[in-house]
């Protein structure tokens, strides 16, 4: 594995795929689909609402149905290289638009077909008669080192049924224990199949592997899980996959982790007002973990989180909730975390897209989120509003933004902790609905040294930024390269900035 930061030696475990993925290798191009039994469910066995080819052959358009809505079609790819697609829907395509801008595909139109070619390995967001489809197009995964030793959930001595019908979390368990105990020399493998579990948890030096078309899913029942509050009125959560005080864990691979947030929120409702929210992937006091290739689907809890943690890494992890649902739900967030590396990562959910934020007694510091994609009905990038701790060294550079309320903020706004050094590069914000940055102080403490660099927006949007008090102020704030429209900016007023009370030092550079 690719440490996060250059000088740190983290191990935690190896990328993989195994050779009998091989046999997927057609024309070019290999294919899975994450949750093909799973789409097939919500979509009640509908006609297919879209179609996608890649270099002439046909593949699975997964739909995400929430609440009897189609909210979003996906179709995870993996290519070796180049790929000509197309895309089809009944009654021929009349208008689309194709996201990240910055990639300007070309498109042409050829007997009712969308086509188009992509050229590398890459997330695209593809949106047809107002229909989105998310191409998920990820590079061939690497090999598994001999000496690893391969735990199949579905051979002897598990023998876990792969149609999801049994409950497999007794066996799960075992499997994932087992390969603790085994110190790093196995992988814990969940072949193509359809797994249920009501919550897993990782030991040190463990490695969970889920193959493309292997879906990990929450059950269905609320009060099955051990998690359910006792008391009326009360609120709990769960998560498919807890790492908890452990160190040296790798998830990875190119399945689907389910965690059935809505099915579960549903049947909670009616228990008294018990309500049960479920997350995918939640780290706490954990080092050396790395999340990495997972579709995380479904949460009404954050999907995946790391808290209290030190060496993080997610690598094109791809989180897929909804832009309506009544549970505003966080997409990827990190809290008191030290030396963490989030990279191609995609989120596609109702609150903050990527978030970084310091809960009390954790600095979050050395914190990189750089090629990404954000699709929310909220913030796409944010830091807050917890600020009960120091938080300094935050970056992000290189997102597309294709959909937001509020594109950029640093939201100090519960608690004393001083921050520091945060900077914002290489940002393309494409759809923003209300504010384009904010910085703003609700507490105490104070916020210093932010910096928006090459930072773009397709449409002119307002912004703040907001100090507190004479002792509770925003100072060095800095624009470098800021354009609007294609337009550079070089003033506040320009840009649509309002500085309020108590902030100093606000530069533009050339």
């Amino acid at each position: 594995m690719k440490p996060p930061f250059s000088g740190l030696p983290v191990q935690t475990g190896w990328r993989a795929v195994f050779h009998l993925l091989a046999l997927v290798v057609t024309a070019g191009v290999f294919f899975v689909a994450g949750g093909g039994s799973v789409a097939a469910r919500d979509a009640g066995n509908r006609p297919p609402v879209i179609n996608v080819w890649v270099n002439d052959k046909q593949v699975p358009v997964i739909e995400h149905w929430v609440g009897g809505r189609l909210n979003c079609t996906y179709a995870p790819l993996t290519l070796p290289g180049s790929a000509e697609v197309e895309v089809e829907v009944p009654g021929g395509v009349r208008h689309w638009t194709m996201s990240p801008e910055k990639c300007e595909v070309p498109t042409r139109m050829e007997r009712g077909r969308l086509k188009f070619t992509l050229l590398t390995s890459h997330y695209m967001v593809v949106t047809v008669n107002g229909l989105r489809l998310l191409l998920l197009a990820d590079p061939p995964e690497d090999e598994l080192p001999e000496h690893q030793k391969v735990l199949d959930v579905t051979a002897p001595p598990y023998s876990l049924d792969r149609s999801g019908a049994k409950d497999g979390t007794d066996v799960l368990q075992k499997a994932c224990d087992d390969a603790g105990a085994l110190a790093n020399e196995a992988v814990v493998m969940l072949p193509p199949g359809l797994y249920t579990t009501t919550g897993i948890r990782l030991r040190s030096r463990t490695q969970l592997y889920l193959a493309p078309g292997a879906v990990l899913q929450g059950r269905d029942d609320a009060e099955s899980y051990p998690d359910y509050p006792s008391a009326p009125g009360k609120t709990a959560s769960a998560a498919l996959v807890k790492v908890d005080g452990v160190e040296h864990v790798c998830i990875f691979g190119r399945g689907t982790l389910d965690a059935r947030g809505l099915a579960l929120a549903g049947a909670a409702k009616h228990g008294e007002g018990k309500r049960l929210l479920a997350s995918c992937v939640t780290m706490e006091r954990s080092r050396c973990v790395t999340l990495e290739g997972v579709i995380c689907k479904e949460a009404t809890a954050v999907a995946v989180s790391a808290t209290h943690c030190q060496d993080v890494a997610m690598r094109r992890v791809k989180v897929i909730n909804d832009l309506s649902s009544e549970d505003r739900v966080d997409g990827i967030r990190l809290a008191g975390t030290q030396r963490a590396l989030v990279e191609d990562c995609l989120v596609y959910t109702t609150e903050d897209a990527f978030s970084v934020t310091s809960p009390e007694d954790a600095v979050s510091e050395q914190v990189v989120l750089r090629r990404l994609m954000a699709l929310t009905s909220a913030r796409a990038l944010r830091c807050g509003p917890l600020a009960r701790s120091a938080l300094h060294r935050v970056r992000f550079e290189d997102v597309d933004i294709i959909h937001c309320r509020d594109a950029m903020s640093v939201m100090h706004g519960e608690g004393q902790g001083e921050w520091g050094q945060i900077v914002f590069k290489d940002i393309r914000v494409e759809n923003c609905g209300r504010n384009g940055i904010v910085i703003q102080l609700l507490d105490g403490g104070g916020v210093s040294g932010v910096r928006f660099e090459n930072v773009g927006f397709k449409q002119s949007r307002p912004g703040f930024l907001q100090g507190l008090g004479a002792g509770h102020c925003i100072r060095g704030v800095t624009f470098a390269g800021l354009e609007v429209s294609g337009r550079p900016i070089a003033t506040a007023e320009e840009a649509g900035l309002k500085v309020g009370g108590f902030v100093e030092d606000v530069r533009f550079d050339d």
